[in-house]
Order: structure tokens, then C-alpha cells, then sequence
């Protein structure tokens, strides 16, 4: 079987599935498949038997129209006072889940296993349940009806591979013999950067000093790290409220600067100094946002700091490179960045062309949870100049 393999990169999601629930497969029902089900569907859960070989990649003869087979990633039995039968569908990265897939699956699994109960679970990298998703649970329901299984109760989950590795660390501590195996499960998660933002990048595992290996692996990972921070903080709740859009582009971006190629400009043009993502509202004033950056150089002490608030600009190209060359300032001339609550958001930076008021503070590991919170906090602030 696939997940009796030696582990092989994360490329696929056959990979992950046997990563992870391969692990579920052995480790005690009750300290990691039981509770992860629990969590996830709100209600207490039991599993009777470990998962089994026959649970994953079930083949079934797919009832939709253009397709003759369906493949799940894993089905198997539970119970939650009433036999339910839970549907798995695996992606590796963000946004790869398809309705016309899921709901295949859930309609050629009720017809091969004849439940009357199905959970379909979907998990992927997103940390939260992908907006597009909101409508699918109504689609599955009148799929299910059009294909003579009206009488099948239907609900849809989702589920990131950050909730299987917090089930995973705590399945170690509850399952100690099980630590190992749990932890080289995490690690793997952790290298593919699926376990969300645990605060600012961490370096006291490398070896031999700086080297040039070692330099590069360090900016690998403070830019890794930034990524998942801005995943964290688009993932909540109060953002998506909030009704953030990118500022410029179809989709959130984080740029940097020291990204030139002609060898002929000026040696500070290769050099990286900032991270930035900035973020506005249709309603805004032309030239007005909001933003999370990372100051790599801040020139004091061993650490990069967190910034984020509020800007205008009336040049946009290149927003990075002005954000890098901003010089401190005393207070802004715009009126509306001038509004903002200064004891929040108290320091200001300004170029020819752009006003920035924002909070800073230094970025460490291990603060995730503060971290996100405090962007968060900060971007609320700055959009008060703009929301009136």
C-alpha cells in the first residue's frame, strides 16, 4: 500500500495523506483520530476500529455523468451516537478543492457504501475553510437528491494540515511512545510550511556558524516566516470582515525589495531591507491603504522588526522601494493619516511621494498568536484614517 512506503518529498497528495493519516493509522485511536474528528465536527466522535489498509483510496464506480471511477483519499466508519461514514479529500496546497470533485465523491460514496450519514472532510493548506466553499454544502445536498440519495444526511467540513499538526503535538504528549513518530510527522508538515505562524524565524538549530549556506537558509526563513504570518492574519475572521482587498492586483502579494536584475544599476538596489503587503477597500481614496511590513535592517540589535498601519501614496509603483527609503518624520501632512490614534500607530516615515504611520515592534519566535493580533490591531487603526 502507499503509505507503507518509505517517506518520500512532499509532492503530491498522495504523499501527505500517507504522511499524516498513515500516522493515524497506527497511533492510538484516541489520542489522535478520535479528537481530531471530535474538534472538527463539533460533537463527540468515536472510531471502533484503527484505520485499514481497504480505508485508503477506495475505488468506486462514480454514478456522474463523464466520469467512470471515483477515488477518495480515505473513507472509513465512525460514530457520534449514530454510524457515520467520514469521506477524506486531501490537498497539498491553498485553494486546490474543487466542488464537481467533492461533491463526486460524496455522491458515488453513498452509492457504494449505502450510508444514510456522510461527512465529507476537505484539507488543505488554507487555515481557515476557503471563502468559495460557503455555497458548496447546498450543491452536495441537491446532487445527492438529484442521484436518487435524497434520503443521505450530508454535511461538509474543512480542515487545515495546522489542525492535523496540532493534533499531532498533542497526540505526543497524550501517546508518549508515539513522540517520534509524531514528531518527524511535524517536521515533515513544518518543512512544507503547512503549520502556520508560530511568530518570527528561529535559527538556533544551524550548524557551523555563518556560512554562506547557513545566511541564505536564515533569509529563506525570515521570508517564510512573513508569508506565514500574512497567511495567519488573512485567515481571521476580523480581516475578512474588515473587507481587505489587495491594493493593487487581483491577489495578495508580498514584495520585497533588492530584487533587481541589470547588472548595471547600483549595488543597493540587490540588497533587501523590506517585506511589505498592502491591502485598501473600495470605498478609499485613491492612493490610500493599509499595511503589514517587515524591516529586516532596522540597524539595532539581532532582530527584524514588525511594522503595519496606514499609508497614502501618490506615485503607486514600487511602493516597496519608497516604504524603504521613507525618512522619519514628526507627523503627517495628510489630513486623514493625521486622524489616526497616535498611541497606536506613533511612528511616521515619509518620501516625496508617500506618508506612512504605522506601530513597530521587534519580531521573535514563538508569538504567534500575539503577532497576529497585534497586525491585526494595527490595521484596524490605520483603516479608521480612511473609514471616516
Amino acid at each position: 500500500m502507499k503509505f507503507f512506503s518509505r517517506w518520500q518529498p512532499l509532492v503530491d497528495e498522495d504523499a501527505h495523506t500517507a504522511l499524516v493519516f498513515g500516522f493515524m493509522r497506527h497511533a492510538p485511536v484516541k489520542a489522535m483520530l478520535e479528537p481530531w474528528l471530535t474538534n472538527l465536527l463539533g460533537r463527540h466522535v468515536t472510531v471502533d476500529e484503527p484505520l485499514a489498509p481497504h480505508d485508503f483510496w477506495p475505488n468506486y464506480r462514480s454514478l456522474m455523468e463523464g466520469r467512470t471511477r471515483t477515488e477518495p483519499e480515505l473513507v472509513f466508519a465512525a460514530d457520534d451516537g449514530r454510524p457515520l461514514l467520514i469521506v477524506v479529500e486531501v490537498k497539498p496546497s491553498f485553494g486546490q478543492h474543487r466542488v464537481e470533485q467533492i461533491v463526486r465523491e460524496a455522491v458515488d460514496t453513498a452509492g457504494a457504501r449505502r450510508s444514510a450519514r456522510l461527512a465529507v472532510i476537505m484539507v488543505g493548506a488554507d487555515l481557515a475553510r476557503p471563502a468559495e466553499t460557503s455555497g458548496w454544502q447546498g450543491e452536495l445536498v441537491t446532487a445527492l437528491r438529484r442521484h436518487g440519495h435524497g434520503h443521505v444526511e450530508a454535511e461538509l467540513r474543512y480542515s487545515s494540515w495546522a489542525l492535523l499538526g496540532q493534533r499531532l503535538r498533542s497526540s505526543a504528549v497524550e501517546a508518549p511512545e508515539w513522540r517520534r513518530y509524531a514528531d518527524d510527522v511535524v517536521h515533515h508538515l513544518r518543512l512544507k510550511g503547512l503549520l502556520g505562524y508560530n511568530g518570527g524565524p528561529m535559527f538556533d538549530d544551524l550548524e557551523g556558524g555563518l556560512t554562506v549556506v547557513n545566511a541564505v537558509e536564515l533569509f529563506n526563513r525570515t521570508v517564510k516566516a512573513a508569508r506565514e504570518l500574512l497567511l495567519a492574519v488573512h485567515a481571521q475572521s476580523p480581516f475578512r470582515a474588515a473587507g481587505y482587498e489587495p491594493f493593487s492586483g487581483s491577489s495578495h502579494r508580498m514584495v520585497r525589495d533588492g530584487t533587481s536584475g541589470t547588472l548595471t544599476q547600483a549595488p543597493e538596489s540587490f540588497e533587501a531591507s523590506m517585506l511589505l503587503s498592502t491591502y485598501r477597500k473600495p470605498p478609499w481614496p485613491d492612493g490610500a491603504g493599509v499595511y503589514i511590513g517587515v524591516w529586516l535592517t532596522p540597524g539595532e540589535g539581532a532582530e527584524a522588526h514588525l511594522q503595519a498601519g496606514a499609508f497614502r501614496a501618490a506615485v503607486q509603483e514600487d511602493l516597496v522601494w519608497s516604504y524603504a527609503s521613507a525618512e522619519d518624520a514628526d507627523r503627517p501632512a495628510d489630513d486623514d493619516l493625521a486622524r489616526v490614534d497616535r498611541t497606536l500607530l506613533e511612528w511616521v516615515s515619509v518620501t516625496d511621494y508617500t506618508e506612512w504611520v504605522y506601530a513597530d515592534q521587534p519580531w521573535r519566535g514563538g508569538r504567534g498568536e500575539d503577532d497576529v493580533e497585534w497586525a491585526l490591531n494595527a490595521l484596524g487603526a490605520g483603516s479608521r484614517a480612511w473609514d471616516g
